[in-house]
């Protein structure tokens, strides 16, 4: 897990989110309209790669070759592609993440 700097919660564990997700969670003005925040894992052989997406960004995934296997893994058969897939994650405060997908729930 990466280590963080918030402006909110100071040091704190990271969570690797898509690059439009982390857009979302650091302006917290717009969570009331952040499209649906879905957990994701990207695999490769025996190769894990757990993370969080907006679901408009898996299409990205999927364009990039990430078959659907189960509710929330994408396996890919391509390494240089599931590298292509790493690439859009970022890491963000684990905490502010865990708010935003929080005030989704919330009815």
């Amino acid at each position: 897990m990466p280590l963080v700097i918030c402006r909110i919660h100071g040091r704190a564990g990271g969570e690797l989110l898509s690059r439009t997700l982390f857009e979302f969670v650091k302006d917290r003005a717009t969570w009331g309209n952040a499209p649906l925040v879905r957990p994701l894992t990207l695999a490769f052989e025996d190769i894990e790669f757990p993370g969080y997406m907006l679901d408009d960004d898996i299409v990205e995934v999927v364009q990039l070759g990430g078959v659907l296997e189960g509710s929330e893994t994408y396996r890919f058969t391509d390494e240089e592609a599931m590298e292509s897939a790493i690439g859009i994650f970022t890491a963000t405060c684990y905490r502010c993440l865990r708010e935003l997908i929080a005030s989704q729930s919330k009815p």
